[in-house]
């Protein structure tokens, strides 16, 4: 995404939980939003699961668009969602060429036995719809 529409996509996902009586024009806006997103930032980029997590998703959609086996790759799982907490988006909307869809969540396995890999997945996102 270029760095504008990054911008933007990142400005549109900060002003949604502002309150509704916030002014969008107002001078202190945009260091209120930075001092709001700064500790959340600097926690997610020290914590290993999310760090991975990203690079195996990352690596996921390198993959297919390796294969160009499709005309679309929408990432599915940013902005928001009603009702909350119900639903669990997946993390890409891939269009085949044949104009089939399909939803997929990236998920990483390891075991360091290699022929004994197993999927394990938890009961909670089972039960989100």
């Amino acid at each position: 995404m270029p760095g504008n529409n990054l911008s933007r996509h990142l400005f549109d996902t900060l002003a949604r939980p502002i309150a509704d009586d916030a002014k969008l024009d107002a001078p202190d806006l945009v260091e209120g939003l930075i001092a709001r997103l700064k500790p959340d930032m600097e926690r997610i980029l020290r914590d290993p699961a999310w760090l991975h997590g990203r690079r195996v998703q990352n690596m996921f959609e390198a993959m297919v668009v390796a294969f160009d086996c499709f005309t679309l790759i929408k990432t599915e799982d940013a902005g928001t969602m009603h009702p909350e907490g119900v639903y669990s988006l997946p993390d890409f909307r891939i269009v085949l060429k044949d104009d089939s869809q399909v939803l997929v969540e990236v998920k990483n396995e390891y075991r360091q036995e290699p022929f004994a890999q197993r999927f394990d997945m938890r009961a909670s996102d089972l039960e989100k719809k």
